[in-house]
């Protein structure tokens, strides 16, 4: 029975390997390369990127091969090998000879002995991005040819505008025209000290262009590529200043998407990198939250991970925003940290845990006003908006990301940007389950294979392997005669299985091995070595308080009675002590004497300690 439990257990197993590949499937292209350059393997997105039909075929490609120069790919691996490229933005050869921009990472993989053995490379295709930002620039120089026309005089007054900037705007001439070019402009931008420096340049006669923002007649920011030109009389007075521009507002749009797109790339490299390196899901996750607080622009939040205890579910945060809760509340964390090492939400009926229970996301831009509120922490600061994302993996929330309190609020922009990481830490979060099932899956055999199943002592072999083990064991006589074996028997446990029964007897084992844990020693080794035979190693003891102790084992155990369906249950034991002598040839020399002094035990009447 014992080899199909074991056997199944076995089966249960789930590999490293098992939970690294869902980080490689998980939608990043990615290769192994060894020191030369050569790929060990890839997966299909890799080589779908790179133009290959099949994983296969990019084996024992150098990386060479992907540098559209040549003579640089060794170069540049060296450089890769010596760590002086990690990532970035690279110009790589296409199969079919076209060019494909890549943001990829170079990661190097080590051996068991901290050795370099090899280099991972996680890439993604931003090719399309740099056509957009070509495609950008032919679209500014086009504008050129109709930009908006505004004048003013050598006041900065609104003297007249064209449709063209009037379209912009939103505004009519009429509602232009005597107005102050500070009408346009925000209030934080009047009133800064370089708005006066460049009027004062503009009045010296000197040309000003640049990138420039704006309001628009409904309130809108209003992006805009401008020059602003002086213009002389016939005498050399400036007399108006003529302002070119063009709308850019789509393009810093673009501009800032691109760049947050890719510090969102950043953030998922480096999570993925901390992943594979150390398997601390915490870590990333905390290495992750700061710069998506940043990015995102909000001012709370925190990650989450969704734990199941039979059937009751819980939130444990393992990275939160530096919020200023009371001081209560702020000893509680400290506390929950240290005991968890990480936050701990246990009632999920609030705004919070409504993104679990519901398994959706919770996009709420008037807080105050959301039913589901209530039960903050104690001194939890107020909350304008909230944005609660689940990250779900196979439909079911495994964690959830919480930001609040977006100046801008809350939008279906910002959930879209927020969908590469929370796919990505889903697969982190699964990854770290199957680990974390594994190990518990070994440990349970490692303890299985040394422990009696009946009583969870050590069982004979584990024993054994601790008393060859014993750091003193082949030094002189002093330290070994320091230690005493004692072999503890049931007295007539025949007759109690064959009164009671087996199950009888089984318990009556559980409240023997029990009570041996009871009355010895921490440093003390328990265990069973089979049928009602129990052995005790009592360390660094003399023989007389080594009997002595035993003695006060056998009192205890005779007169302690437990309850079996109904019957009231007394035993008492045999015990042998023996301490060890320089003379033993070896261990079952030592176990042999013991067990001879249990048999006098026992020939003397049972319910004995009977030494040397």
């Amino acid at each position: 029975m014992m080899t199909t439990q074991h056997t199944n257990s076995e089966q249960h197993i789930i590999s490293l390997g098992e939970s690294r590949q869902l980080l490689l499937d998980g939608g990043w292209a990615m290769a192994e390369f060894d020191l030369s350059g050569n790929v060990i393997s890839a997966n299909q997105q890799f080589a779908l990127l790179m133009g290959f039909s099949h994983a296969e075929e990019l084996v024992n490609i150098n990386h060479s091969q992907f540098v559209l120069s040549h003579g640089r790919g060794t170069v540049f691996w060296q450089d890769v090998l010596a760590g002086n490229i990690t990532c970035g933005e690279f110009k790589r050869c296409h199969h079919d000879d076209c060019v494909v921009w890549l943001h990829a990472s170079y990661s190097p993989v080590l051996n068991k002995d901290n050795e370099l053995q090899s280099i991972l490379m996680m890439a993604m295709d931003i090719t399309q991005e740099k056509l957009m930002y070509v495609e950008y620039h032919a679209r500014l120089q086009a504008l050129d040819s109709a930009q908006g026309v505004i004048e003013f005089d050598k006041n900065g007054f609104i003297l007249c505008a064209n449709d063209n900037y009037l379209a912009m705007t939103g505004y009519s001439e009429r509602e232009l025209v005597g107005h102050h070019h500070a009408f346009l402009c925000a209030k934080d931008e009047v009133s800064a000290n370089g708005y006066q420096r460049f009027w004062k340049a503009l009045r010296r006669g000197e040309c000003w262009k640049g990138r420039f923002k704006r309001i628009r007649k409904n309130g809108q920011p209003l992006w805009i590529q401008a020059n602003y030109n002086p213009i002389f009389d016939s005498e050399g007075h400036l007399c108006r200043i003529v302002k070119y521009a063009h709308d850019i507002t789509e393009y810093v749009a673009n501009e800032r998407k691109m760049v947050q797109q890719r510090a969102l790339l950043d953030i998922l490299l480096d999570a993925q990198n901390r992943f594979l390196h150390d398997h601390d899901l915490g870590s990333a996750c905390d290495h992750v939250f700061t710069p998506l607080l940043d990015m995102t622009q909000c001012e709370f939040g925190f990650i989450g991970i969704v734990q199941d205890t039979e059937g009751v579910l819980s939130l444990h945060i393992p990275a939160i925003s530096n919020i200023s809760w009371d001081d209560s509340v702020t000893r509680w964390f400290d506390e929950q940290m240290q005991a968890n090492n990480a936050l701990i939400f246990h009632r999920l009926d609030n705004i919070f845990g409504q993104v679990i229970t519901h398994n959706k996301i919770m996009c709420v831009n008037n807080v105050p006003a959301f039913p589901g509120k209530r039960r903050f922490p104690a001194g939890h600061p107020p909350l304008h908006n909230f944005l609660g994302i689940p990250i779900v993996f196979n439909q079911k929330p495994v964690g959830m990301i919480a930001l609040a309190n977006r100046p801008q609020g809350m939008d279906d922009e910002l959930i879209a940007q927020l969908e590469p990481i929370v796919t990505t830490l889903g697969t982190l979060i699964r990854a770290r389950s199957l680990e974390d099932k594994r190990s518990e899956m070994e440990a349970r055999l490692r303890f299985n294979a040394t422990h009696d199943g009946l009583t969870r002592l050590p069982n004979r072999n584990a024993f054994f392997e601790s008393l060859h083990a014993l750091p003193d064991l082949n030094l002189p006589s002093q330290g070994m005669s320091r230690h005493c074996l004692a072999l503890v028997d049931v007295d007539f446990f025949k007759r109690i299985n064959d009164k009671y029964g087996h199950l009888a007897g089984d318990a009556l084992l559980q409240e023997l091995a029990r009570l041996l844990e009871t009355h010895t020693r921490g440093t003390d080794l328990v265990a069973r070595l089979g049928g009602e035979e129990f052995i005790v190693l009592l360390r660094d003891v003399t023989t007389r308080d080594a009997c002595l102790a035993m003695e006060r084992l056998r009192a205890a155990i005779a007169d302690y009675t437990f309850n079996w369906e109904a019957v009231s249950l007394s035993f008492t034991v045999s015990i042998g002590v023996a301490p060890w002598r320089p003379e033993y040839a070896s261990m079952d020399d030592w176990v042999q004497q013991a067990d001879t002094n249990l048999y006098q035990a026992k020939s003397a009447g049972r319910n004995q300690v009977c030494g040397p």
